[in-house]
């Protein structure tokens, strides 16, 4: 049997935790009497009206590119989960729909593939189908802080074959779920080994539910 590489817990026990979680997310977020009371920021955006605009639609490109890779639109599918079995056909149908559109897509947290490599269908469920132009691995920062995170991180990244990897951050949540991993300390750290470890595949740095304030910038 694994053992996950903070040693605390079998692997498949650990892996069966974080998928039965994963799961709950995609049966809430499906529920029709769920309200998302903060904005998403699309209110505060008016669109111009222009009655003679004096430009042919046809001329509008608004193909874009991010982290060295072209994309039909600014667009990215971002993120859903792995590792439960429900995942399978969700992330099938926005991976194919994200191929057709030219858009840029990233997992869900990839700590469950991690800890059972058996859970990759869950996250790829057709490896013969075309990719997105942009696809993005995901992963707790807080995953990568002990002596193994980085080379995690690199095998992560491998696995999906993903052009890029995204950590995230997300204290309040780690700190009010049951299970949550709430040792914050040498994250910083970690995310600057990564970035060493896994070069030139770019890194990028996020808040899940709230904005970063600690600075402008991401690694």
């Amino acid at each position: 049997m694994g053992v996950d590489p903070g040693g605390a817990e079998p692997a498949s026990r650990a892996a069966d935790g974080s998928a039965a979680r994963k799961a709950e997310h995609l049966r809430i977020a499906a529920r029709l009497d769920v309200l998302h009371e903060t904005p998403a920021g699309l209110d505060a955006i008016r669109l111009r009206h222009r009655a003679l605009p004096e430009r042919d639609l046809d001329e509008v490109d608004i193909r874009t590119s991010f982290l060295g890779r072209e994309l039909a639109a600014p667009l990215l599918i971002s993120a859903m989960t792995g590792g439960a079995r429900q995942s399978f056909d969700v992330n099938g149908r926005l991976m194919a729909a994200a191929a057709s559109v030219g858009a840029a897509w990233s997992w869900g947290s990839g700590r469950a593939l991690l800890r059972d490599r058996d859970r990759l269908t869950t996250y790829v469920p057709d490896p013969q189908a075309p990719r997105p132009p942009l696809s993005i691995a995901n992963l707790g920062a807080t995953h990568v802080r002990g002596r193994d995170g980085p080379a995690q991180a690199e095998q992560l990244v491998e696995l999906l074959e993903a052009d890029a990897l995204f950590l995230h951050l997300n204290p309040l949540q780690e700190a009010i779920q049951p299970e949550g991993d709430t040792r914050f300390s040498g994250v910083l750290d970690a995310i600057g080994r990564v970035v060493g470890r896994i070069a030139p595949v770019p890194v990028g740095v996020k808040e899940v539910g709230f904005r970063t304030s600690e600075g402008r910038s991401s690694v």
